[in-house]
């Protein structure tokens, strides 16, 4: 089997996920944009916030025991959500929703770490922000490792 299949569940994970999308129902008035997308960067207009970019950037192979190889398989999400005006400025509580937004979205992945049998693990890793210089747009990205034997 392929590692597009874990990919792919991990897209309709973040898409269907109840938890995840009561938050961007409750944060933004409105359901979750996934995209799977082969580069980083892509025109993604306010619109389609909040959004999720999917990439898988790098594959790491290696050898376990009886030689049965496994893929270590990174993939990024690129998380970015516009915060509106409110009363006051939007970037005193634009670090909150990103933090509850990152947290949503890591509880959605580790709902299933096998990706519907597809993985042996889903593990989130590191994290980091753009500490507000597309202000009002706000983006992270999150990197998660699919492990899938080979």
């Amino acid at each position: 089997m392929s590692i597009l299949a874990a990919i792919l569940d991990l897209k309709s994970t973040l898409e269907s996920d109840s938890a995840l999308d009561a938050f961007c129902q409750a944060r933004f008035g409105k359901s979750i944009t996934v995209k799977t997308s082969y580069r980083n960067r892509e025109e993604i207009s306010m619109g389609e916030c909040p959004v999720v970019l999917m990439t898988r950037p790098r594959v790491t192979r290696e050898n376990g025991l009886n030689r049965r190889a496994r893929g270590n398989h990174t993939v990024r999400l690129y998380f970015g959500f516009y915060q509106a005006d409110t009363a006051g400025d939007p970037r005193d509580t634009a670090n909150q929703t990103a933090i509850e937004f990152e947290e949503a979205i890591e509880d959605a992945v580790s709902a299933d770490t096998t990706r519907g049998g597809n993985a042996s693990s889903t593990v989130p890793k590191d994290s980091v922000n753009d500490e507000g210089i597309l202000h009002p747009v706000y983006f992270g990205v999150m990197e998660i490792e699919i492990t899938k034997r080979l």
